[in-house]
């Protein structure tokens, strides 16, 4: 029997699906290739590492529970706003 491949995800790919990653919203399939991915790519890990220390921060200083979609919303929102975007790191 042969083993099917599974496409590798870019780091582009990655680094949008990290927060869904972090809060554990992304079905099992998904989920192992964003892991396997961070396993083999140092960049992508220490974007993994950063983002997961500033979720957890912010986790740290909420006392109710955390709409993760509306806070991202906002937090994207207000970015924007900023002139900054996923892909504009200036």
């Amino acid at each position: 029997m042969t083993r099917r491949s599974v496409p590798q995800l870019s780091c582009e790919e990655v680094v949008q699906l990290l927060w869904d990653y972090l809060d554990g919203e992304l079905d099992p399939a998904r989920r192992e290739r964003v892991r396997a991915h961070l396993a083999e790519c140092d960049h992508c890990a220490g974007q993994f590492t950063f983002e997961g220390a500033f979720v957890r921060a912010v986790r740290g200083v909420i006392d109710e529970p955390l709409d993760t979609m509306s806070l991202r919303q906002r937090i994207l929102t207000r970015l924007a706003a900023q002139r900054y975007s996923s892909g504009d790191h200036r």
